[in-house]
């Protein structure tokens, strides 16, 4: 018998989780790839020429040297994912038994009611939990903002390179 990945609440979430990782895995990577090439490839002669092995070259080279890129790939991909609600809606709705509701599917359905259900619109729980969610959002932004502004200063350690 065929799986109903998107019609059983098992396994709906994990079916959107997986879309949604597929999604958003292709602009990281061209992040990663731009802050790789930002390492100059004389630090890696000079360290094989002093006999650094592979790990070694990776940890005292490479991390230090993309830290501060680390930093907002993964900021901006937190903030990118929290972006749900048109896959999420398209895909099923909320559903099955509500096992796919991220907060913006439940905002909306709170707000305008759901056909499914013939629920009310109750403004005041939709308002407040939207509030909540632009709160977390905005968190988020303003870590992201501090980081920047700590890896600008130096105040970070980055391997001595300026961001």
């Amino acid at each position: 018998r065929p799986i109903d990945f998107l019609g059983e609440a098992d396994s709906a979430l994990w079916t959107v989780i997986g879309v949604e990782i597929w999604k958003w895995l292709g602009q990281p990577m061209i992040y990663w790839l731009a802050a790789l090439q930002t390492v100059p490839p004389v630090l890696y002669e000079a360290a094989k020429v002093d006999g650094a092995n592979v790990w070694q070259q990776f940890r005292s080279i490479t991390v230090p040297l993309i830290k501060p890129f680390a930093i907002v790939i993964v900021l901006i991909t937190a903030v990118g994912t929290l972006k749900v609600f048109a896959l999420v809606q398209t895909m099923t709705g909320g559903g099955p038994f509500f096992a796919t509701e991220v907060m913006e599917v439940y905002i909306y359905r709170t707000a305008f009611g759901s056909a499914a259900s013939q629920s009310l619109p109750r403004l005041g729980y939709a308002s407040a939990t939207a509030v909540f969610f632009g709160f977390t959002v905005m968190a988020l932004a303003v870590v992201q903002w501090w980081v920047g502004r700590q890896v600008n200063r130096g105040g970070m350690d980055t391997g001595g390179m300026e961001a």
